[in-house]
């Protein structure tokens, strides 16, 4: 189909160009104000400054990548000081846990050795008492 009109519109070229050059012919001083017109706005417009143009995107960049910079920096010290207080936070629960390990270490030893005196007697009650308080079973001969 594109073929069929591609050819059309080739045998008809030479036929509008002769149309349009004679209309040029007769209407030339229209066509010579249009181009001089055209030529004195190219010619008499302003261009811009290139070298202008140039050093306004440079400091475009160069305070794009100042803040891209000064924001990098910033969320490093934020995360070494998550990184501090996550260390510290650390050091002081497993120094709070090592001191309650010892007391109750030893108030448990104390409790375990207060039934057995108290229970002497009796190991299945020894057995009870202290599965009570130490949650798991032990189990006394």
């Amino acid at each position: 189909m594109w073929t069929v009109v591609l050819s059309e519109l080739v045998k008809k070229l030479p036929t509008y160009f002769k149309k349009f050059w004679a209309w040029v012919k007769v209407h030339g001083d229209i066509v010579l104000v249009v181009c001089i017109g055209i030529g004195i706005f190219v010619l008499t417009r302003k261009s811009p400054n290139l070298a202008k143009v140039i050093a306004e995107k440079k400091e475009n960049y160069k305070s794009q990548i100042d803040v891209i910079e000064k924001s990098h920096v910033e969320e490093i010290e934020k995360r070494d000081r998550a990184i501090e207080r996550y260390h510290e936070a650390i050091r002081l629960a497993e120094e709070k846990y090592a001191e309650n390990k010892e007391t109750l270490d030893k108030k448990k030893k104390e409790k375990v050795k207060e039934i057995i005196n108290s229970h002497a007697d009796d190991p299945d009650a020894i057995t009870r008492e202290l599965a009570k308080e130490l949650g798991f079973d032990i189990h006394v001969d």
